[in-house]
């Protein structure tokens, strides 16, 4: 895809920016997504809605499995075999949750963006995470 679009992306998004961290780093996996998987402009007009609903859905579910298990876990140590039991299971569910939805994803992008775009899409997720991570611990170091 052309710097140009990637431009506009970035510009687009620029308000959304405005109103927290959370929106920019949004803008800037957009952006970032859109550039390595060289998606046209008709691909992402159609991919991004896909992606959009299924991240939502999968953020959700994080959300509930962080409330469940916290409320739980307070004390791994005094932890009852029972309670820990619930929490394998509790986990595995959630597991199971993500998955069914990633494979919903893929079946929908598939008829989006080509089978190879699909599996690279998981790359750049991963790249996208690392360079996410190297930025917060460098921004970190400058700070000590």
């Amino acid at each position: 895809m052309n710097r140009l679009m990637i431009l506009l992306l970035l510009i687009g998004f620029s308000s959304l920016a405005q109103n927290g961290r959370g929106e920019r780093i949004r803008a800037y996996k957009t952006a970032f997504i859109t550039d390595k998987l060289d998606l046209s402009s008709e691909e992402a007009e159609r991919f991004w809605p896909v992606y959009n609903k299924y991240q939502d859905q999968l953020e959700e579910i994080r959300k509930e499995e962080r409330q469940e298990i916290s409320s739980v876990v307070s004390d791994l140590e005094n932890l009852s075999e029972d309670e820990a039991n619930y929490l394998i299971d509790k986990g595995l569910e959630y597991s199971k949750r993500r998955v069914d939805v990633q494979a919903l994803m893929v079946d929908e992008l598939r008829v989006v963006i080509s089978p190879k775009k699909v599996l690279k899409l998981r790359r750049v997720e991963e790249s996208f995470k690392r360079e996410m991570l190297n930025r917060f611990r460098d921004n970190k170091r400058k700070k000590n």
